[in-house]
């Protein structure tokens, strides 16, 4: 019995972590902030990460 509850409480938190660690998509255009033109060959960094996009 202990087995079998310890087996389901892993899986539970292993479903948890599964369901928390969806990809999003991100989609936009960097502009300049003078002239509004789009940014080439720029690199996106999600604010309180390390994340780039």
């Amino acid at each position: 019995m202990k087995k079998i509850r310890f087996l389901l409480a892993t899986f539970s938190l292993m479903l948890g972590s599964v369901l928390f660690a969806q990809p999003v998509t991100i989609t936009g255009t960097v502009t300049d902030g003078t002239d509004g033109m789009p940014m080439i060959g720029v690199t996106v960094v999600i604010k309180g990460t390390t994340e780039m996009v």
